[in-house]
């Protein structure tokens, strides 16, 4: 997937990150991704890159253009030292990007034998753990990530399985082909519209805290007259988690049983 079906400047932003990504410089990206059970085959598949020191602006006078740039800030200052996550619509024509910030919380999943990557990394706190940029046009579109991929398998299943997080929905289509990520816990109109286009059953796996269980009940509240809605609950926090200890095998004996209780 990840075709450039269009000129957007967002397509050349992508293959830079990606390029990047697969350079010895960005060891510590590398390392975690790889410490959350990211594949080369995952992150070739989904474009993933990285934006490590700096990003140039670039120089383009359409209105999405000069608000990249200021959500970039000067050469990239305000995104340095993320992951990037391309995101698609159905026909792989660029939507936006997700990043996700390197910073010293998120070493805490870091495998050990990485640890001396760290040391001389100078990674800060950052405050806004994802940072998000949409083109203007992709504000009344439905985003997944995880499209199209995804698309052919979930028309001939007309089921999803729907995450909040990105990390989450990789480590389900490790085992279900028919996975997206909501990229948030909140479901906005036009996810709503595409869901009940697409699929006759949605099978939430979210976030085991308050907001994502009060995004559960919410999302059944409005699905649940058009749609069959299901949610699995894990014993540990989230879906990458239970990857990350148990390994994918493990995941899907977990969720198949919790299936068999459904239908």
């Amino acid at each position: 997937m990840g075709e450039e079906k269009d000129n957007c400047f967002l397509n050349e932003i992508v293959k830079k990150c990606h390029i990047n990504l697969l350079q010895k410089s960005s060891k510590l990206a590398l390392a975690y991704l790889v410490s959350r059970g990211i594949t080369l085959g995952d992150i070739k598949n989904y474009n993933i890159g990285y934006i490590s020191n700096f990003l140039e602006n670039i120089e383009n006078k359409t209105d999405d253009a000069n608000n990249f740039n200021k959500w970039l800030g000067y050469r990239g200052r305000f995104v340095s030292k993320r992951i990037v996550f391309p995101i698609y619509d159905e026909v792989g024509t660029i939507k936006g990007i997700e990043t996700r910030a390197l910073d010293q919380k998120s070493m805490d999943v870091l495998d050990k034998k990485y640890l001396p990557l760290v040391k001389d990394a100078n990674l800060h706190i950052n405050d806004v753990r994802y940072k998000k940029f949409y083109l203007d046009k992709s504000k009344y579109t439905a985003c997944f990530f995880g499209l199209p991929s995804a698309l052919e398998s979930i028309w001939k299943e007309r089921s999803v399985f729907l995450t909040e997080g990105i990390f989450d929905c990789l480590s389900i289509l490790k085992i279900y082909p028919n996975c997206l990520s909501s990229l948030t816990a909140n479901i906005n109109k036009y996810q709503i519209m595409w869901l009940k286009r697409y699929v006759k059953r949605v099978i939430l796996i979210f976030d085991m805290d308050k907001k994502g269980q009060d995004s559960i009940e919410r999302i059944k509240d409005i699905l649940g007259d058009d749609l069959s809605v299901y949610s699995v609950q894990l014993k540990n926090k989230d879906i990458n988690e239970t990857v990350i200890k148990n390994g994918a095998k493990e995941l899907k004996l977990i969720i198949d049983d919790k299936l068999t209780r459904f239908f």
